[in-house]
């Protein structure tokens, strides 16, 4: 069996896999109940496309035609009414949602007549006669794909975090996947083989794109996405080709045994992965993630800085300079605790108010969660925990919280842990950029932070020393000026005696 007769299969599996988590993930979720029954029917048309491949005869070809454009047909209104959910324009697109569901209904019963598909070749590969419907059965497909990008294109300058990263996965996701799927109708007019079908595929990777980004509250950047992705293609693709064509010319040139070469060529395949996939990671982060490969390379080298620095200001004018200069942020404070009293004291501050900061430090319900979870705290993700937790004063800590961070337009929350005890804080603002902290920022600042908690205690520890050294110098210099003090008053005591006893 041919790989493209696959792939109808494998997007069944996948659309029906995926769409059951996300669901699942949060049942009460419109979005979510919409996403499933998109998927379903995109999971719909991929099984009526395996079926109709495979085919015994022109008929049964038929009838697995009709299932397949059953599908196709459900998915324009799907993916559109999942747009407006997502955008929360449902009720102002009310209208194009019920016309979608109409026209929905009118071309799933021609479907099954001779104005959707006059009659079928009666040779493989099996392909319909489009009737007079199926024209205008595009035009509504296209209008109503075209219509959803446009509406997501425009409120991606409204919105930003995760917002608007998702809006970018699903503009991503769907372009390839209607892209790719579209060759079927380009098929079914007798402009492509049935061959190109395999284009099929894009359907699971829009589907699978798109349940990542539902599903998780941290995307990771999608250039990140975009260029590991090719990365491992072309690393894949270049190890297979080389190690194919050696087996080839051995084969040709020497004769070998075709079991023999064929262990050889799969650990030769293996070498040469290690080396493309290394060379096509450095183009990658050339020209697809370069911004975020430099900016890891600097905050891991802030972290190997760190450790040699003891003074307290220096030490934070570095942090300080580097994260707002590497992350591109215009807010900042970096606060740390003072043992003695158990207050926290701000080191150095920029673009947040100090006393509204201080509002936020006093909360004794940030600092429990924040020792409860050991974890950066991201503004947009507490409500998402909030909907999760069943303990009702946790609910209301959490939402009060969210409202401060909010207020103050704190970002993410980064503690800095001694032992499972906190010892500073550092709170960041959003990105001048406007897109979220993505899962590699967050885990590149988690472990950033264990670096400062070191140097943070590292310098406190050399100031007290400091101090202690200055207190014992004057407590000396006071000692020693005392007794000099008391010799100089003996020897006149002294001289006053003798004077008196001449």
């Amino acid at each position: 069996m041919k790989f493209y007769v696959l792939t109808g299969l494998i997007n069944a599996f996948t659309c029906v896999s995926l769409g059951t988590f996300v669901y699942l993930k949060n049942r009460k979720s419109f979005t979510n109940k919409i996403f499933a029954l998109f998927t379903f029917a995109v999971a719909l048309w991929g099984l009526g496309v395996f079926f109709y491949l495979t085919a015994a005869n022109s008929q049964t070809a038929f009838a697995w035609i009709d299932v397949a454009l059953a599908g196709a047909i459900l998915i324009p209104v799907g993916f559109f009414h999942f747009v407006v959910s997502l955008l929360d324009l449902r009720k102002s697109k009310r209208k194009l949602i019920i016309l979608g569901y109409i026209l929905t209904f009118l071309f799933f019963i021609a479907n099954f007549t001779p104005l959707f598909n006059e009659s079928i070749y009666p040779y493989y590969p099996y392909r319909t006669i489009p009737g007079k419907a199926y024209p205008f059965f595009l035009v509504m497909f296209f209008g109503y794909v075209i219509y959803s990008w446009y509406l997501i294109v425009k409120n991606l300058k409204k919105v930003s975090g995760i917002k608007r990263e998702q809006l970018r996965y699903v503009l991503i996701g769907t372009f390839i996947g209607f892209c790719g799927g579209s060759v079927n109708f380009l098929f079914d007019f007798g402009i492509t083989p049935v061959e190109l079908t395999w284009f099929n595929l894009s359907g699971g990777i829009c589907v699978a794109i798109l349940a990542y980004a539902i599903a998780r509250y941290r995307l990771m950047d999608i250039r990140v996405v975009v260029g590991k992705g090719v990365v491992y293609f072309f690393s894949i693709v270049a190890a297979i080709s080389v190690s194919f064509l050696f087996a080839f010319i051995s084969y040709r040139a020497f004769n070998y045994p075709f079991y023999l070469m064929s262990i050889f060529t799969a650990v030769l395949g293996i070498i040469f992965f290690q080396y493309f996939f290394q060379f096509c990671e450095q183009i990658a982060q050339r020209y697809f993630y370069y911004t975020f490969y430099s900016y890891k390379t600097i905050l891991a080298n802030l972290g190997k800085k760190l450790i040699h620095i003891l003074d307290l200001q220096e030490l934070t004018s570095l942090i300080v300079g580097t994260l707002v200069q590497t992350i591109k942020i215009d807010k900042i404070s970096f606060t740390f605790k003072q043992a003695a009293t158990e207050f926290y004291q701000f080191q150095k501050t920029i673009g947040f108010d100090e006393k509204e900061v201080t509002f936020i430090i006093r909360d004794t319900a940030l600092c429990a969660y924040l020792e409860k979870t050991g974890k950066p705290l991201l503004t947009e993700e507490i409500l998402a925990e909030a909907r999760k937790t069943e303990d009702e004063l946790e609910k209301e800590n959490l939402r009060a919280i969210n409202q401060k961070l909010e207020t103050n337009q704190v970002s993410i929350v980064l503690p800095l842990f001694e032992k499972k005890r906190i010892v500073g804080i550092l709170f960041l603002g959003e990105k001048v950029s406007g897109n979220p902290y993505s899962a590699e920022d967050i885990e590149i600042l988690e472990t950033l932070s264990y670096q400062i908690s070191i140097a943070l205690q590292n310098s406190l520890l050399y100031d007290e020393l400091k101090k202690d050294k200055d207190m014992l110098e004057r407590f000396y210099k006071l000692t020693i000026g005392r007794e000099l003090k008391m010799a100089e008053l003996k020897q006149k005591i002294k001289e006053l005696e003798e004077k008196l006893a001449d």
